[in-house]
Formats: C-alpha cells, sequence, structure tokens
C-alpha cells in the first residue's frame, strides 16, 4: 500500500486597477504575463502549450487545463524528472468596486519536509514581489505591453556584499527605501531613472522594485536572493517601447563581470 505524500500550495492574492477584461489580459496572456513576469508564450485554449523563459536557467512547460475569459486561467507544469511531482496554477479574477479586481493564485503541489521548504518559501516570496510588479503594470502602463529582459547570475556571498556590488555595478546606492529616487549618472551602464515602489533588505533577501520614467520606460527588479557562499542576483527590466537589444547586451555584460572570479 502506498501512502500520498501531503502537499501545500501557495495562495496568494492582490487587488489590482482595471476591469476583469484588462486584468485577463494580463494575466492570461503571453504579451500580458511577460510585462511583468518572464517572457511567456501561451496557446491560448485548453490544451494549448505554456512556455515561460528564465533566461540561463532554461524554459519551463506547461499545458493549460482551464481557460475560462476573464475569470480563471488553469495550468499544469507536470511531471518533473527524477521527484515525480506535479505542480499546478490556477488564477482567478474577481471584480471589485471602483474599477478593480482582485487577483488570486493557488499554486500546488508543493511536499511537506526540509528538502521542499526552502523552495515553497521562496516561491511565496517570490510572488509577492511580481504581484506589486504585476500591480504596478495595471496601474501605469494598462493596455500597454512591454519586453523582458531577465538575467541572472551566481557571484559570492553573503548577500550584503552581493547587494553592494550589484548596486555599485549598476550606479545606484544600496541603502534607498519606498519612495526614494532611483537614479544612476550619465557613466553608468543603464540609464534608470524612477522612483522605489519596494524595498526589501533582510539577511537572505535584497531588493528595489521600481517604476522607470526615462529614458527607459518600464519597471525594474533589482535582487540579491540567498546567502552564504553564493547569492543569485538579477536586474529584471520591463520596457515599454523602444529598441531594448542595447539594453539588453548591457545588463548581461554587467551580471557577467560581477560574476568573473577575482584574481
Amino acid at each position: 500500500m502506498t501512502t500520498e505524500q501531503p502537499t501545500r500550495s501557495v495562495d496568494l492574492s492582490v487587488v489590482v486597477p482595471g476591469t476583469p477584461a484588462e486584468v485577463w489580459d494580463a494575466i492570461a496572456t503571453g504579451a500580458g504575463i511577460t510585462s511583468w513576469f518572464v517572457p511567456v508564450e501561451l496557446d491560448e485554449r485548453v490544451g494549448g502549450a505554456v512556455v515561460s523563459d528564465f533566461g540561463s536557467f532554461g524554459k519551463e512547460e506547461a499545458t493549460v487545463t482551464a481557460y475560462d475569459p476573464p475569470h480563471r486561467f488553469a495550468a499544469l507544469l507536470g511531471t518533473q524528472p527524477g521527484d515525480g511531482r506535479v505542480i499546478a496554477t490556477e488564477w482567478l479574477i474577481e471584480a471589485r468596486d471602483g474599477a478593480t479586481c482582485t487577483v488570486r493564485l493557488v499554486h500546488s503541489g508543493f511536499r511537506a519536509g526540509d528538502d521542499w521548504d526552502a523552495e515553497y518559501c521562496g516561491m511565496v516570496e517570490g510572488w509577492k514581489l511580481f504581484f506589486e510588479n504585476l500591480r504596478l503594470h495595471l496601474t501605469f502602463f494598462k493596455g500597454e505591453h512591454a519586453q523582458a529582459i531577465v538575467p541572472m547570475r551566481t557571484i559570492p556571498g553573503p548577500n550584503a556584499r552581493a547587494w553592494t556590488q550589484l548596486c555599485g555595478a549598476i550606479g545606484v546606492a544600496s541603502d534607498l527605501n519606498a519612495g526614494d529616487v532611483l537614479e544612476t549618472d550619465a557613466a553608468a551602464p543603464l540609464p534608470l531613472h524612477g522612483s522605489v515602489h519596494h524595498a526589501q533588505r533582510t539577511a537572505k533577501v535584497s531588493n528595489y522594485l521600481a517604476v522607470l520614467e526615462g529614458p527607459l520606460r518600464g519597471t525594474a527588479v533589482i535582487a540579491a536572493e540567498g546567502d552564504g557562499d553564493a547569492v543569485m542576483v538579477s536586474t529584471w527590466l520591463y520596457l515599454y517601447g523602444g529598441d531594448t537589444a542595447p539594453i539588453e547586451r548591457s545588463v548581461n555584460e554587467l551580471l557577467a563581470r560581477l560574476a568573473e572570479p577575482v584574481s
């Protein structure tokens, strides 16, 4: 007799501006999801494919299991090699007063136990940050679609060291708070100007979520995740309009230099 291992779910909600149709475009189309998460190709039908591109970390493929505009979208990630797990994602949209909607995410299939704790906790914190980016997308850029630049690199830790290095390479202060101006000077590799909407600094996670006003227009997630000898750093940009190829090259070169071993 086989006893099925218990599982747990990430269950989060956020209130965002927009009608159900506007919010549906943001969470259930490839161009919409790309505008606040990672580049996504989505075949908008039950049985269609969802391909999420995590850059150097590869692509993740899922299958659409429910597609009911503008209320419910669900997908199944499927069995992962070596662990037999199945991860399901369900998005629900509920209209509220004042031209707003509640977006609820249920991300299920995480097993109990120490081996899964880090992944589960990281998923919870990660979704909270990207929910904020979703809210900013619908607040400032509703009806538009961004191009996503999502490079990541592993550099030496601990977190505070990696965060200071990342901010220094970009050309921004490492001690900003929500409401502060985020701005690089003319000599910086990335021309960033905007305002910080979220800032976090803990022993294991440091990040900024900012709205960019020009010359680049969009949002930015600058982050250092993890502690110990290796920390994941990222400079994710969601840009509306213009040729993003030179910016993408600059970001990749910047992170590559940080990852180079010190001689």
